[in-house]
Formats: structure tokens, sequence, C-alpha cells
């Protein structure tokens, strides 16, 4: 009753993850264009907080927003996910000023 199958008995990941690269660089799945027509979506990252160790609530928090855009983004949709930690927004702050003269 249980039918033949072509999987080879080792995933061979390397070979596999290659294969994905290429398609997602070769279809700008990865790309966003701010010039594309309809809706952008867009998700913006808190900044983290640093004072305390690096545990797994960090990865978690990074990991399901990134499993996200990559969702939306093999959907065809335009994903704006800008990558930038600001934390405490001091860099933000002394941006501001210098452009605004503040």
């Amino acid at each position: 009753m249980s039918e033949k199958n072509n999987f080879p008995k080792r995933y061979n990941f390397s070979e596999i993850e290659k294969k994905w690269i290429e398609y997602w660089k070769k279809e700008n799945i990865y790309k966003f264009d701010l010039n594309k027509e309809g809706q952008i979506f867009t998700i913006d990252t808190p900044p983290d907080f640093t004072s305390g160790d690096l545990h797994m609530g960090h990865i978690l928090n990074h990991s399901w927003i990134d499993f996200v855009a990559r969702f939306r983004r093999m959907q065809g949709i335009n994903v704006y996910f800008p990558q930038g930690y600001d934390c405490h927004g001091l860099p933000t702050e002394l941006a501001v000023t210098e452009e605004f003269k503040i």
C-alpha cells in the first residue's frame, strides 16, 4: 500500500539551500521596490532592550517577524522590512537634530 518515493535517504541541505538562494536572487524575492504599484506591507521592528543578556526570547521575537516578511514576499507582496536596530533612540535623535538644526 505504501508508495515508492524518490527522496534521498539523507537530506543534503547545502544542495537544497543553494537551489533556493539562486531562485530567490533570480526572482528578486528580497528586493523592495518603492516605485511598485499597489500596497506596501511594512514591518517596523522595535529596538532591542540592551541591559540584559541575549536569550531565546530575543531570537523568537526577531524570527517570527522575519518569517512573516519572507512569507509575504513569497506571496508576491512588496514588503518594506528595514533591518536596523536603534537602541534607545539616541542615533535617531542625533540624526534628526543635525538634519533639522534643532
